[in-house]
């Protein structure tokens, strides 16, 4: 079902979003309902965290725009993870990639920036 509902979203253009940098940004924003993450373990990726869960971004420079100082490496995976906890949302993990989840990663949204928060 979550599956078939990203697909449709990611179609749309509308309430969901691909790939490690949207993501990341919309995990920050507490956008995020639902992760959808294709399960590689042979992932290397990572990416820049701050002190807080939802401080996470693609990029160190990314994190510096917002005012983050003191900021570090994680494993993308481990970040994730923490940021889904602080902001409760849920996670899917699937097989394998789908066509049309970017970098493997993708997101249904609560809102969009153009809508109201529920």
């Amino acid at each position: 079902d979550v599956l078939a509902r990203l697909q449709q979203a990611v179609g749309r253009h509308d309430y969901a979003v691909t790939g490690i940098p949207a993501v990341l940004d919309a995990l920050r924003k507490a956008q995020v309902d639902t992760l959808v993450l294709s399960d590689d373990p042979s992932s290397t990726a990572t990416c820049s965290i701050g002190s807080e869960a939802l401080l996470l971004a693609a990029t160190d420079a990314e994190l510096r725009d917002l005012g983050v100082t003191d900021l570090q490496q994680d494993r993308l995976d481990a970040a994730l993870v923490r940021a889904l906890a602080g902001s409760a949302a849920g996670l899917v993990i699937t097989p394998g990639g789908h066509q049309y989840v970017e970098q493997g990663i993708a997101a249904l949204l609560r809102y969009t920036d153009a809508s109201t928060p529920t």
